[in-house]
């Protein structure tokens, strides 16, 4: 089968998660309030868990585990178990959120040819237009979903610059050393490390699910406008 049939595969199996998750993040359980509800707790993780399989194996298959979406992916079924049903349950709301978040990704990634070894093409246009979906998410309260995409274009682009200015360097170290390196090679400035670092931070705390209440819907907003401005923007 060609590969051009395989992704007309992948982004079928793609849309579809991303309106089965949606689905399941959209309904309530019975007794809690009202509207569309799951009859019980046990059906919901039922119908997660078939979600979180099924993506599992897209991207295993498509990505290999090694890609950075599956990694991605699994660290966003990351959350806090709490005593209260009522607060796990919208805990576990916000990790599909940024799950969905993921997959959109990927399903872009995939319809701009930006996968395998053409995943880091030197097209800044096309990380511009994936951050807009990060907008998007922000528009409609979605902000975890939204702080994860950034994240993914954040770091996308940072190691696709250290590849232009560092061609020689490791470039799929960790995202704290990429920054290093490009400092300690006068490429960067340290106040713009420490930004960097620091809105990549806030993605990460979206990713893991931690502590990422606190940060509000505008400074997500300003954490994706630095994307846009600061790091979109490096030549």
């Amino acid at each position: 089968m060609s590969s051009n049939n395989i992704d007309y595969k992948v982004k079928a199996e793609l849309l579809r998660l991303i309106k089965q998750g949606s689905r399941i993040s959209g309904l309530t359980i019975e007794h809690y309030s009202p509207g569309d509800t799951y009859n019980n707790y046990a059906l919901f993780n039922k119908d997660l868990k078939n979600f979180q399989l099924s993506a599992e194996n897209l991207l295993i298959n498509r990505f290999g585990t090694e890609s950075l979406y599956y990694k991605y992916f699994m660290k966003a079924s990351n959350f806090t178990k709490l005593d209260n049903i009522t607060d796990t349950y919208h805990n576990k709301q916000y990790m599909i959120h940024s799950q969905i978040g993921i997959l959109e990704s990927i399903l872009n990634a995939l319809e701009n040819g930006l996968t395998d070894d053409l995943f880091y093409e030197r097209e800044l246009v096309v990380f511009s237009d994936m951050l807009k979906q990060a907008y998007t998410f922000l528009d409609i309260h979605l902000k975890y979903a939204a702080a994860v995409y950034g994240r993914i274009v954040l770091e996308t682009a940072v190691r696709e610059y250290t590849k232009v200015k560092l061609p020689d360097s490791d470039y799929s170290l960790k995202f704290d050393q990429l920054i290093i390196n490009l400092k300690k090679s006068g490429i960067i400035l340290q106040p713009f490390e420490n930004s960097l670092r620091a809105n990549y931070g806030i993605g990460t705390a979206a990713a893991h699910n931690d502590k990422f209440e606190k940060y509000s819907e505008n400074e997500i907003k300003e954490y994706l406008n630095f994307i846009r401005d600061r790091v979109l923007t490096l030549k």
